[in-house]
C-alpha cells in the first residue's frame, strides 16, 4: 500500500512538472511574440512618420521654389481657407504628401499624433495657397513660423508615440536641401536605430533660388 502511494505521488509530481514546464515555455514564447509584435509595429509607425516628414518637407521646398506654378480656389471643406491647385510637377509633391498622410492615419495610435498631422498638412496647404498670389519674398514670416511650428508639434507627438524621450526644438526651421532635388533626412531618422530610406522628390527640384529665401526666413536646427 505504501509503495502504491509512493508511486502515485511520483507520477503526480512528474505530471505536474511537465504541466508547469509547458506553461512556463508557452508563457515565455508569448512574451517573446508580444515583444516582436510591438517592435514590428513600432518600426511600421516610424517608417510612416518618417515618410510623412520627408514628403512634407519636399512639398514645402516646392512651394518655396520661385518657379513653382500654383493657383488657389476656396476650400469647400474649410470655409475661409484656400486650397492650392498645382500643375503636373506640383501634383507629384501633393500626391506624395497626401499618400504619406493617409499612411500615418492608418497606423498612428494616438489622437495627439493625428491632430498634429492634420495641423501640419493644413499649414503646408495654406503656405502653398499663399504662394498662388505672392512671390516667395512676399510670404508673411508668421506663415512660415506656423508651418514649422506644426512640423515640430507632429515630431513631438510622433516621438511620444514611439516612446522616445522628449526633446526641444527651435522656434521654427526651413528645409535646407543639401543638393538639387534632395531634402535633408527627417529628424526622426536620427532619433532611432531604425532608419527608413527617404526617397527624393519624383522630379528634380530647382532649389537654388528658394534656398536664399528660406535662409532669410529661418535656419535649420
Amino acid at each position: 500500500m505504501v509503495d502504491l502511494l509512493a508511486n502515485g505521488l511520483t507520477a503526480l509530481v512528474a505530471l505536474l512538472s511537465v504541466a508547469l514546464g509547458g506553461y512556463l515555455s508557452t508563457r515565455a514564447q508569448r512574451r517573446h511574440w508580444d515583444r516582436d509584435h510591438l517592435r514590428h509595429w513600432r518600426d511600421i509607425r516610424l517608417s510612416a512618420f518618417d515618410d510623412f516628414l520627408s514628403a512634407f518637407r519636399s512639398y514645402i521646398a516646392f512651394a518655396l521654389n520661385p518657379s513653382a506654378k500654383i493657383d488657389a480656389v476656396p476650400d469647400a471643406y474649410s470655409p475661409g481657407h484656400l486650397m492650392p491647385i498645382f500643375d503636373n510637377e506640383g501634383t507629384d509633391y501633393k500626391e506624395r504628401m497626401e499618400a504619406a498622410k493617409t499612411k500615418v492615419r492608418l497606423v498612428a495610435q494616438s489622437q495627439e499624433t493625428l491632430d498634429a498631422l492634420a495641423q501640419a498638412v493644413q499649414q503646408a496647404r495654406q503656405l502653398a495657397a499663399d504662394r498662388a498670389s505672392s512671390g516667395v519674398g512676399d510670404i508673411a514670416q508668421e506663415r512660415i513660423k506656423k508651418v514649422w511650428t506644426a512640423e515640430h508639434a507632429f515630431l513631438a507627438a510622433a516621438r511620444l508615440e514611439l516612446s522616445l524621450p522628449p526633446v526641444s526644438f527651435p522656434a521654427y526651421a526651413s528645409p535646407q536641401p543639401t543638393d538639387v532635388g534632395l531634402v535633408p533626412q527627417s529628424p526622426l531618422q536620427s532619433s532611432s536605430s531604425h532608419s527608413a530610406e527617404v526617397q527624393p522628390p519624383t522630379r528634380p527640384l530647382d532649389v537654388r533660388a528658394s534656398q536664399q529665401r528660406a535662409g532669410e526666413l529661418s535656419s535649420e536646427p
